[in-house]
């Protein structure tokens, strides 16, 4: 337990200090095929593991995910980071892969729109918000001609995204 305390004081002390994830959703409109790109700050991907599971995160570079990191990821960010359908569905997507760096990594999924003529889907954005009071988690969309950005944080958590022909 103590070793748990004494890692997060430490990255609490060497953490950067902006708050800020990036994902990025491209929906192809022929199909429906969507996929979903998240990039961390790996200090603050770490942390949060630490901080809601007591679990410390290997994350290297050049080293893919352990079965159980990919899992312990894709349930978390299937319920702090939810596509929706006009019916208010959850929309799953599937782990791709992963690349990182000394200061981020990026994590790659995709998935597919259960109708191809959608035209609205609801966006549910609550990355890391239970980590940091602060965070700020920009979105860029792209689907067919549209291609809109926005930015998440501890009181806009929401978005709906409409597809214009």
């Amino acid at each position: 337990m103590t070793s748990v305390l004494l890692a997060l004081l430490i990255n609490l002390f060497s953490v950067h200090p902006v708050h800020v994830s990036y994902s990025n959703l491209e929906i192809n409109p022929e199909n429906g095929d969507f996929t979903l790109t998240f990039k961390f700050y790996t200090d603050d991907f770490k942390l949060l593991f630490i901080h809601l599971y007591e679990y410390e995160m290997i994350l290297d570079p050049g080293k893919e995910l352990l079965p159980n990191h990919i899992d312990m990821i894709s349930a978390y960010l299937s319920n702090t980071f939810l596509v929706k359908d006009v019916d208010n569905q959850k929309i799953i997507y599937d782990y791709q892969r992963k690349e990182q760096n000394d200061e981020s990594v990026w994590l790659y999924f995709k998935g597919k729109l259960p109708h191809t003529n959608s035209e609205k889907i609801i966006i549910s954005n609550s990355l890391l918000l239970d980590l940091y009071f602060d965070q700020t988690n920009l979105l860029i969309i792209k689907w067919g001609e549209l291609e809109k950005g926005y930015s998440c944080d501890y009181q806009i958590r929401d978005i709906v995204v409409e597809r214009k022909n």
